[in-house]
């Protein structure tokens, strides 16, 4: 057996636990699967341009400051409903 990786969640556990009833695979095989595709998101990100690393940087920024000024008790999936209609399209 190779080095363990141990995490401490509920919720990390729950969600495993719910994928892996779902695909039939083993708890750690759909842990490792979840990690080999987040990983691979990195590795694309180490091709982008400088501009498009900006571009992404503003992005984030931008998303920050808008939760920073998002009332309390408001969910992404209220302000969602506010700006489109039930087929998606926007109000």
């Amino acid at each position: 057996m190779g080095r363990q990786l141990n995490v401490r969640s509920d919720e990390a556990y729950e969600i495993a636990r719910n994928v892996a009833q779902i695909t039939g695979k083993p708890v750690a095989e759909v842990v490792l699967d979840a990690l080999r595709e987040h990983g691979a998101k990195f590795r694309d990100a180490a091709q982008l341009t400088a501009t498009q690393k900006a571009n992404i940087e503003a992005i984030r920024a931008a998303a920050r400051r808008a939760e920073a000024n998002m009332k309390p008790g408001v969910s992404v999936e209220d302000v969602m409903d506010e700006m489109y209609d039930e087929q998606g399209l926007p109000r």
